[in-house]
C-alpha cells in the first residue's frame, strides 16, 4: 500500500467518525432557523462541515445542493454556487425593496440567496471565481453603497483580507439611475462603470453603518436622498426576512475596514472607465490544475472560451419557489 493510499485511509476513516459524531444533518424549518433533522447521518461529512465552526454547519446542509465548497486561504472554507460564471455576480438577479428598519432589502431571485446575500461576504477568486464566506449576522444586504450624479452603486462586502479587487471582471460595482433603482428588475438594469454612456461628477459613499437590534448594519441610502436623485421609492408589502438562528452576541467583522477598501476600490473602477483601467477584465486563469474551475452540467471551465447562447444564458438560473421575477435577465443585460 502507498502512503498516498494510506494516508486517504486513515482521513476517510477519520471522517466517518466524525460524521457518526455530528449525528445528522441540520434542516431550515419555515422560519429559516436551523433544527437537527430525524434522518439517518449522512455516510461521511463533507469536509467543509468539519472543518466550519458548529454553528455554520447548516449553511453547508442547506447548499450543498447548489454547488460546491471549497478551501481557500486564508478564507477557509467557502460556497461556490453552481451558476453560469460568464455571466453570474452577487446582487444582480433581484431587486431592492425600501424598508423602515433595515434600509434597503435586497432580494434575490437565487434560491441560495436568501442566505448567501444577508449572511457573510461575497469575494471574486481569480481560479474559482465568486465564492461566498459564511458569516454570523444577517443584514439587509452586505455591500458598501456609493453615488454620483442621478446613480446609484453597490459592490459586495469583502472579508477584510481580500485584496482582489482589481481582479474582478467588469467592475466590482454595479450602477443604475435612481429613478430604475428599486424597479423589480433593477438589478439587470445595472451597469458597471466602464459602460456608463456619460457618467459625470465624482464618486462618494452614500448610507452609513448603523445599528439596529444590537447589530452593526449597513443601511444604503436613505428614501430621501434617492428622492433627491430622481428617484421614487416605491412602498410594497413585505414580509419579515428569512432568517436563521446564529449566535446572538456575534457581530459582522470589521466593517468599517471593509467599506473603505470598498469605496478605495470603487473610486478607482470610476476614475478608469474612459482608459481601460481598473475594472476591466483580468486574463483567464490557467485552464488546467489545482485552480481550475470545477463546473457541474459538462460547463466550461471559468476563463475557458465559450459561445454563450442568449436564449439559453437564462437556463443556469434557479429562483425560490414563487419568488417575484422581473424582465428576463437576458433581455435586459448590457
Amino acid at each position: 500500500m502507498t502512503h498516498t493510499r494510506a494516508t486517504r485511509m486513515r482521513s476517510a476513516a477519520a471522517a466517518l467518525l466524525l460524521a457518526a459524531a455530528l449525528g445528522g444533518c441540520a434542516v431550515p424549518d419555515e422560519q429559516g432557523a436551523f433544527t437537527p433533522s430525524s434522518a439517518a447521518p449522512p455516510s461521511a461529512a463533507s469536509p467543509a462541515r468539519i472543518g466550519l465552526p458548529r454553528a455554520y454547519r447548516g449553511f453547508v446542509d442547506v447548499l450543498e445542493d447548489q454547488g460546491d465548497w471549497v478551501l481557500i486561504e486564508p478564507f477557509g472554507w467557502v460556497f461556490r454556487p453552481d451558476v453560469n460564471t460568464l455571466t453570474w455576480r452577487p446582487y444582480r438577479e433581484g431587486w431592492w425593496e425600501p424598508s423602515d428598519v433595515y434600509g434597503w432589502i435586497w432580494n434575490s431571485n437565487d434560491s441560495f440567496g436568501w442566505i448567501t446575500d444577508h449572511y457573510g461576504a461575497w469575494f471574486y477568486d481569480r481560479f474559482q471565481g465568486w465564492v461566498w464566506q459564511p458569516g454570523p449576522v444577517w443584514g439587509p444586504a452586505w455591500v458598501a453603497w456609493v453615488a454620483t450624479d442621478d446613480l446609484i452603486g453597490w459592490g459586495p462586502l469583502a472579508p477584510e483580507e481580500y485584496r482582489g479587487w482589481d481582479d474582478v471582471p467588469g467592475g466590482a460595482f454595479l450602477f443604475v439611475k435612481a429613478a430604475q433603482f428599486d424597479l423589480e428588475n433593477g438589478g439587470t438594469l445595472a451597469m458597471f462603470a466602464r459602460e456608463l454612456p456619460a457618467a459625470k461628477g465624482d464618486l462618494y459613499a452614500v448610507g452609513a453603518e448603523s445599528v439596529v437590534e444590537g447589530k452593526r448594519l449597513v443601511l444604503g441610502p436613505s428614501l430621501e436622498r434617492v428622492r433627491q436623485m430622481g428617484g421614487m421609492p416605491r412602498l410594497r408589502e413585505t414580509s419579515e426576512p428569512r432568517r436563521v438562528t446564529l449566535p446572538t452576541e456575534a457581530q459582522a467583522p470589521a466593517l468599517e475596514a471593509r467599506l473603505r477598501a470598498a469605496l478605495q476600490a470603487g473610486k478607482r473602477e470610476w476614475s478608469g472607465r474612459r482608459t481601460g483601467g481598473a475594472g476591466s477584465a483580468p486574463p483567464p486563469p490557467p485552464s488546467s490544475g489545482a485552480g481550475t474551475r470545477r463546473l457541474k452540467g459538462g460547463a466550461a471551465p471559468l476563463g475557458a472560451p465559450a459561445a454563450i447562447d442568449s436564449a439559453a444564458t437564462d437556463s443556469t438560473r434557479r429562483f425560490k419557489p414563487g419568488a417575484r421575477r422581473g424582465a428576463s435577465a437576458d433581455s435586459t443585460r448590457r
